[in-house]
């Protein structure tokens, strides 16, 4: 019962700007209304015959049995190559103006988890405070510094202060943990500072 509530509110919304008999745009019309149905809805065919059928008696149109096998031929096209069949955009296009109440029938979409997962963590990183996110195709369409080479293209300058940094990193940490040991061991600071630089010196 509540399909055909919808249906007949979708219906009457497109009799009000249906074609006039002699306006020659009739046949286009059924041709995309019914691959409308067929495209973005789930309404089983035979209703769907009905009700263009209906449409075809209150719009005094004598090529009724034409126009209601488009149902079932736009669904054969939908199977076989669903980017022919249109939708209610080009329906509305071809006439000129916004079916709204056809958003009452249309099919519901499926959710998609991983979608909506990755939409989540995205929401969740561009929160965090100082973080930038890029998405992939805008990464690698931005214009990054060129390297200065020493023996292209195997050995940039770039590469070879990075590394440096990093040592040097690696080498105060390592520091760090040593001082922390020696600490330990020593009770004196003159003989724990001499030991350090000594370690320091040896290194």
């Amino acid at each position: 019962m509540q399909v055909h509530t919808r249906l007949i509110a979708a219906f009457a919304e497109l009799y009000k700007h249906w074609p006039k008999p002699d306006s020659g745009m009739r046949d286009t019309a059924f041709l995309k209304l019914t691959g409308a149905l067929v495209r973005e809805t789930d309404i089983p065919t035979d209703i769907k015959e009905k009700y263009i059928e209906k449409l075809c008696d209150l719009t005094g149109d004598d090529e009724t049995r034409k126009r209601v096998k488009k149902v079932k031929y736009q669904e054969k096209q939908y199977n076989n190559n669903p980017d022919q069949v249109s939708g209610v955009k080009s329906l509305a296009e071809y006439l000129g103006t916004n079916f709204k109440a056809f958003d009452e029938i249309k099919r519901a979409e499926t959710a998609d988890p991983l979608k909506d997962r990755v939409d989540i963590m995205v929401k969740t990183a561009l929160v965090a405070k100082g973080l930038v996110v890029k998405r992939c195709d805008h990464f690698l369409a931005q214009n990054f510094p060129k390297p200065n080479y020493l023996l292209y293209p195997i050995i940039a300058i770039s590469l070879i202060v990075s590394q440096i940094i990093f040592n040097f990193d690696l080498f105060r940490l390592e520091l760090d943990g040593i001082h922390k040991q020696l600490s330990n061991i020593f009770s004196d600071k003159s003989i724990l500072y001499f030991s350090f630089f000594l370690y320091i010196f040896c290194k």
